[in-house]
């Protein structure tokens, strides 16, 4: 019994040695988010408040936490990320590259130069980690209180 319990074991670890790479899948699975940095643009208070310098995304935003709060905060930036989400048949998030492109062009369009790259990996990140957690939340049906 224990042999053929091991021998099983052995088989389905040799399979996964040898798995061949899947191929291509083709199209990307992400979703479109082309024009959202015009979109963030023609927000007053984001174009606002990049133009003074700050951030992209909201004053005192942390970069490693994903709650409800800091979701209320960026509401502006979210809003047409989930509302391109919504429109996909999966609900699929958008890709960070995407993701890192937009906020580039909304820098751009503000006029900020140097050195962004930081900043815009920081904004791209964020940004994809507060859709997936909204995501989330919408698929548990998890009501929110906060106003």
């Amino acid at each position: 019994m224990i042999a053929a319990i091991w021998q099983l074991k052995m088989a389905k670890t040799k399979a996964m040695v040898t798995k061949k790479a899947k191929p291509d899948p083709g199209p990307s699975t992400s979703c479109d988010i082309n024009g959202v940095g015009r979109e963030w643009y023609n927000v007053e208070e984001v174009r606002d408040r990049i133009m003074e310098g700050g951030s992209v995304l909201a004053p005192n935003t942390p970069l490693k936490q994903e709650d409800i709060q800091v979701c209320v905060m960026n509401r502006d930036l979210l809003f047409p990320i989930l509302s391109r989400m919504c429109t996909t048949q999966n609900r699929a998030l958008p890709g960070i590259d995407d993701l890192r492109d937009q906020v580039s062009t909304l820098l751009t369009l503000c006029k900020r130069s140097g050195d962004l790259v930081g900043i815009v990996e920081d904004t791209a990140g964020t940004l994809k980690k507060l859709s997936g957690f909204v995501k989330t939340k919408t698929r548990r049906q998890e009501v929110s209180t906060v106003t």
